[in-house]
């Protein structure tokens, strides 16, 4: 399921991060290159109570968000580092190294 949600966040923002027209609203289109982070972390908050995972997250939304309203240049490693920390975080969880409890 989550990287289910990694992968319709990704394409989506594949899809209008390459779209000529977003380009005129430079907002929209950071927002719309966010979303693969907003998925991760909806996942996180549903799934799991790990104070690593979320604060980890939360951390990251907030300088890459940051990052995408003042720069477009370094926007795309704020991407990546976004999902590969969730993957890092999750492996983690799967692995034993962090206690986690559904919240459901």
């Amino acid at each position: 399921m989550q990287l289910l949600l990694i992968l319709i966040g990704w394409v989506f923002a594949l899809i209008f991060l390459f779209n000529k027209s977003i380009k005129e609203y430079p907002i929209l289109r950071s927002s719309i290159k966010s979303l693969p982070i907003i998925f991760d972390i909806l996942f996180i908050s549903i799934q799991y109570s790990t104070s690593f995972e979320v604060y980890m997250m939360i951390g990251l939304v907030w300088s890459c968000l940051g990052d995408f309203m003042l720069e477009y240049s370094s926007s795309q490693f704020c991407f990546l580092i976004g999902t590969f920390s969730f993957i890092i975080a999750h492996c983690f969880n799967t692995l034993g190294f962090f206690s986690y409890s559904p919240v459901c």
